[in-house]
């Protein structure tokens, strides 16, 4: 098991068992060998961890050592015993109900804006779609355990599924289904990473879909403390710029080059949402415009 650990034992506390001993932080392992997602998590998790040693004492991070899809870790963080205690993923009004949420969006809602993968062929047709209705006439490779799937399929979009990422790229470049859908978070890195322009594929100029879909860090109803302690450093980290300094450390640069405020944005509604989204402050959200007026 690949364990990380972060001591402070000057400053030890009572462990949620009720024993002296830092507090242990059962983490999502990546969904592939390939998810290039997961490390900024992690990175996010551990610094909220380490602005709260002062108040909470030491604790430990532990990943269990295989690949396990989102469904899969929501569905083991309702266990009370559970290699599982804490999940980075969307929210729906049964996540919350069934975890407990903690509401800040540690992407600042990057992830609502996804841009489109498509083969070249194909690229001046897409750019100038501006409707989901025309969107609609288009097919959509996703995979089955996929949120985004699901918030489509009940919109009326045309849905083909495959297992996960780099089955959904080969069905794409072979005309299986006509785009795919990436955060900006994901899209360039996808891109670089699986070599797609040698495959035909690229991204979509002039055009983006949003989708509401924050990520959230929910934590075990088993373990409220740790959703406590984990909220309380968020807050820490907002307050000081470091939350904002990460993401920009870890997505400023795709953030320039996807240009979002220069692309048509084709709205999508998530009817899977609770409504407590409303109840975000707005510094926690990304400003495209204010965005790319830093460029």
């Amino acid at each position: 098991m690949l364990i990380v650990l972060t001591f402070n034992m000057a400053h030890a506390q009572p462990s949620i068992s009720g024993g002296i001993g830092p507090m242990v932080i059962k983490t999502m392992p990546p969904e592939s060998d390939n998810d290039l997602r997961h490390a900024y998590k992690i990175r996010v998790i551990k610094a909220a961890l380490d602005a709260t040693i002062e108040q909470y004492g030491p604790y430990v991070i532990q990943t269990p050592p295989y690949n396990m899809n989102s469904l899969r870790a929501f569905n083991k963080l309702m266990l009370r015993e559970s290699d599982i205690n804490t999940v980075v993923g969307l929210p729906t009004q049964q996540r919350e109900m069934d975890a407990i949420p903690i509401r800040i969006p540690v992407r600042r809602g990057l992830l609502n804006y996804r841009l489109m993968l498509v083969r070249n062929a194909e690229l001046q047709e897409f750019q100038h779609i501006r409707t989901a209705e025309q969107l609609k006439t288009k097919s959509v490779g996703m995979a089955v355990n996929w949120l985004t799937a699901d918030v489509m399929k009940r919109q009326g979009y045309t849905i083909v599924y495959g297992t996960e990422r780099d089955t959904l790229y080969n069905m794409l470049a072979h005309g299986r289904f006509d785009y795919m859908l990436l955060g900006v978070n994901e899209a360039y890195k996808e891109v670089e990473h699986h070599s797609l322009g040698e495959q035909g594929i690229s991204i979509a100029p002039g055009v983006a879909v949003h989708i509401n879909m924050p990520s959230y860090i929910f934590e075990s109803k088993h373990e409220p403390l740790i959703a406590k302690r984990i909220r309380d450093g968020l807050e820490i980290m907002q307050g000081s710029g470091e939350l904002h300094a990460l993401f920009e450390q870890e997505y400023g640069e795709y953030i320039q080059s996807a240009k979002l405020s220069e692309r048509h944005i084709i709205k999508i509604h998530n009817p899977t949402l609770s409504d407590s989204i409303k109840l975000i402050e707005p510094e926690y959200w990304l400003d495209v415009q204010r965005a790319a007026a830093s460029e």
